[in-house]
């Protein structure tokens, strides 16, 4: 028996040889830091730097409190995109050398409605070839995956080339997410991942009078978002029966900034007639517009509970103004309705002459910044968001594969969290910054990421301790647009979990670590 063997017999032999076996074994293996109880942030740093397994089951297991910055529409996973859609008989276009286009509505032959989509179209004339989804092979499913998502090999990802490949995804899936009857399953599917992921709360950006060149069916908007209302009670009520904790749901509604005055169309709200106190007077199609209905939903309307805010995408004034300009469309909207949450997508740019968009931003009065990822080339933006502490909405796995950034370790991820490295003078009426970032995914399912993979790359990019993590999940409830009681109850009901947590976790390893995107 080996000297080794003969001290390990005598230590258990022994009154405390428990106790002692635990001790030489951590000596001659450091196995306490996959059984020691609890976080801090030595534990935490010791993780990231040298057990990224271990780290991601961490993350994945964490409460991290909501997402701010996530579009409907491209957060859904392929695989839930694919049940979706054998659930209601869609099916998918294909091009003769097998390239798929994407989802097919279903679509009678011998009955087609007065408008149909571009796909059904081609598909009627047989320009494409068209297969039930439930019948797919899979080697069509790799190619509709394949247009379904960006990662390294979208030469035309990024804004060199108008962003093209992102584009065509979101044409490729319009006839499927562009659909009253699908938009309430899309929300389920977002608060499945989103409880997966242990978050309480989620922000879904929608647009619920369709895109810009909307194929949504003719439904009214109180149809479409009383039929989300009873979606998110029905899952929640799954939850509950799962023993599961409830996610909360608000919904943004986004407006296209390249036509804001663009009428409802079929989806419009019942008219909205302007107030005796409607200063404005203007034209027609202001009346009716998705801008107006918009702000109405979000301010006046009975759905102000559950559409708490705007968001304009598209570029700023200064590429495409309105006739009067967004800024005074604003004012007036303000004055009759009163004050809407808003936030801006800016910054989302590597090209000089758009350095401006985030000043834009914040002239128009957003209240978070969505990427603003060049703020930093506007000094003038640059020290009003330091001073005021606007929040900034921040996805790292977008930027990155849309080639925004060209390395993650670009992103000026650090400068925003840390503003206490701002070049500026305090003013007495400043706002306490609080490191006000948020993480988010934008696009969950097309960038193939997640809630947990963005919190790991921020904490192994940027060499986050815990108690930075743990304030970026806090930020995402600060900085929500939810009511002040509800954000209230949902801070105190996170801190006590994130208390919890941290005190009683017990290390393990997760099958896979984070996910680092790849650009060629």
């Amino acid at each position: 028996m080996s000297k080794l063997q003969l001290n390990l017999s005598s230590t258990i032999a022994s009154r405390s040889g428990l106790v002692h076996l635990v001790i030489l074994l951590w000596a001659l293996f450091g196995v306490s830091s996959t059984n020691a109880q609890g976080i801090d942030n030595e534990k935490f740093v010791r993780w990231r730097d040298s057990d990224e397994k271990v780290l991601a089951q961490l993350l994945l297991d964490m409460p991290k409190g909501g997402e701010l910055h996530t579009h409907l529409s491209g957060t859904i996973h392929f695989a839930d995109l694919i049940a979706i859609a054998q659930r209601l008989d869609y099916q998918a276009a294909f091009e003769s050398s097998g390239t798929a286009k994407g989802f097919v509505r279903p679509l009678d032959v011998n009955n087609p409605p007065a408008r149909l989509t571009d796909l059904q179209e081609e598909c009627l004339k047989k320009q494409l070839t068209c297969f039930p989804v439930s019948n797919l092979n899979q080697t069509q499913k790799d190619a509709l995956k394949a247009v379904l998502i960006i990662d390294r090999n979208d030469a035309s990802r990024d804004e060199g080339n108008d962003f093209t490949s992102f584009h065509e995804v979101f044409d490729a899936l319009d006839d499927l997410t562009d659909n009253a009857d699908v938009i309430p399953e899309l929300v389920k599917e977002a608060m499945k991942d989103a409880a997966d992921h242990n978050m309480d709360y989620i922000e879904l950006k929608i647009t619920p009078y369709g895109r810009r060149d909307s194929n949504l069916q003719p439904v009214k908007i109180e149809t479409l978002l009383d039929a989300i209302a009873l979606a998110i009670k029905n899952q929640n009520a799954d939850f509950l029966a799962m023993n599961r904790d409830p996610v909360t749901v608000k919904l943004i509604a986004q407006i296209d900034r390249r036509d804001p005055l663009r009428p409802g169309g079929i989806t419009d709200l019942e008219p909205i007639e302007c107030q005796s106190d409607c200063h404005l007077r203007p034209q027609q199609n202001y009346l009716h517009s998705r801008l107006r209905q918009a702000y109405y939903l979000a301010t006046a309307s009975r759905y102000n509970t559950l559409v708490v805010g705007l968001d304009f995408t598209g570029l700023p004034e200064q590429e495409l103004s309105t006739n009067p300009p967004l800024g005074y469309l604003l004012g007036s909207l303000r004055a009759e309705f009163g004050r809407a949450h808003i936030t801006i997508h800016a910054g989302e740019s590597r090209r000089p002459e758009r350095y401006g968009h985030v000043r834009q931003a914040l002239e128009l009065g957003a209240d978070r910044i969505g990427h603003g990822v060049n703020m930093t080339e506007d000094l003038t933006a640059w020290e009003t968001v330091c001073r005021m502490g606007v929040p900034i909405e921040v996805n790292l796995t977008s930027n990155l594969l849309l080639g925004v950034v060209p390395r993650l370790e670009d992103h000026p991820f650090p400068q925003f969290f840390n503003r206490n490295s701002c070049p500026v003078t305090k003013r007495a009426n400043d706002r306490r910054t609080n490191n006000p970032v948020v993480i988010n995914t934008d696009d969950a399912g097309i960038f193939q990421t997640n809630m947990t993979n963005e919190f790991c790359l921020a904490a192994t990019t940027f060499k986050l301790n815990w108690d930075e993590v743990k304030q970026l999940a806090r930020n995402s409830l600060q900085h929500s647009f939810l009511p002040a009681s509800e954000r209230r109850e949902l801070l105190q009901a996170w801190e006590a979990k994130i208390a919890t947590f941290e005190q009683t976790w017990q290390p393990k390893s997760s099958p896979e670590g984070c996910r680092i995107p790849e650009v060629n």
